[in-house]
């Protein structure tokens, strides 16, 4: 009797031992999964909102640098990564997509003058849009917009990463030069989505460049306005943007995505950016390029 209650008094140990073990585990699993986890997970979806910013903006200046190079016919691929890292066997990594923007454009529009008057209008389709499903932070929008490169999250105000090829050099209120790159897209990129590697391939097939001077034939017409503007779901961001750059008096908006935080890409709006050129406006150059997509 005393064996065999020895016995049961060990097997009875053994058990507590062991429950006790399990919840030991259980405990360390059910906080990793409640605070550890979520935080390496964030960092990894912030860590890959960054990285697709480095390569849009990457993209953006291969672009305009084989455009400044006349570099007709070279063709431009650079890698965006869809899916974000992630932490097996409790996490997954988060979903991205990538595609056109559609109903993104620009215009552009100025006079000038010479032998003849000469009024110029163009209006192109430039976007695109990478969407980040991210689970542990916020889903956002990173996107090719206009020659710019913007990021957006729900309720929030759009952001430009890049700026557009748009510079004014002014001498107190003057317009003195006004320099202007603006790609635009033949085709669709098409579409991608999962967790893997996209690789965006254009090639440049024109190129039309406007350098005028005091002495060129052509200068642009005194007292008029050279007007560029985006048709987009990011206006707020460029709002913003035009608003820290430029005289307020030169800037307009309208349309639904003017105002309040970011709702996706649904809310269009149109920015305007009206340059006066004054008297004195002696340089406008003007690089207008064209390139045609690979399907994704």
């Amino acid at each position: 009797m005393r064996k065999w209650r020895l016995r049961s008094r060990k097997a009875q140990v053994s058990a507590v031992a062991t429950i006790l073990g399990l919840l030991l585990v259980v405990t360390y699993i059910a906080n990793y999964l409640s605070t550890t986890l979520p935080s390496q997970m964030g960092t990894n979806d912030l860590d890959h909102v960054l990285q697709v910013e480095n390569q849009m903006g990457q993209f953006q200046a291969l672009l305009e640098q084989y455009s400044a190079a006349g570099a007709v016919g070279a063709p431009v691929t650079q890698p965006v990564t869809l899916g974000s890292e992630g932490l097996p066997p409790f996490a997954d990594a988060d979903f991205g997509s990538i595609g056109p923007l559609n109903g993104s454009s620009y215009s552009l529009s100025y006079e000038l003058s010479g032998p003849s008057t000469i009024s110029s209008q163009y209006v192109r389709s430039a976007g695109i849009d990478v969407h980040l499903l991210n689970t542990y932070a916020p889903q956002a929008d990173i996107a090719f917009d206009a020659g710019a490169v913007l990021y957006a999250q729900p309720g929030g105000t759009p952001l430009v990463i890049d700026p557009p090829g748009l510079s004014v050099v002014r001498s107190g209120t003057t317009v003195t030069a006004v320099t202007l790159w603006v790609p635009t897209f033949l085709g669709s990129t098409g579409s991608q989505s999962g967790i893997g590697t996209a690789e965006l391939s254009a090639r440049l097939v024109a190129l039309s460049s406007i350098s005028l001077t005091p002495t060129s034939s052509y200068t642009v017409a005194d007292n008029t306005d050279i007007t560029f503007s985006v048709v987009t779901p990011f206006a707020a961001g460029w709002w913003s943007y035009f608003n820290a750059t430029y005289p307020a008096s030169w800037i307009g908006c309208s349309g639904a995505g003017c105002n309040g935080p970011y709702s996706g890409l649904g809310d269009y709006g149109t920015i305007t950016l009206t340059i006066p050129t004054g008297t004195d406006l002696n340089y406008f150059d003007l690089d207008l390029a064209t390139f045609a997509f690979q399907p994704l």
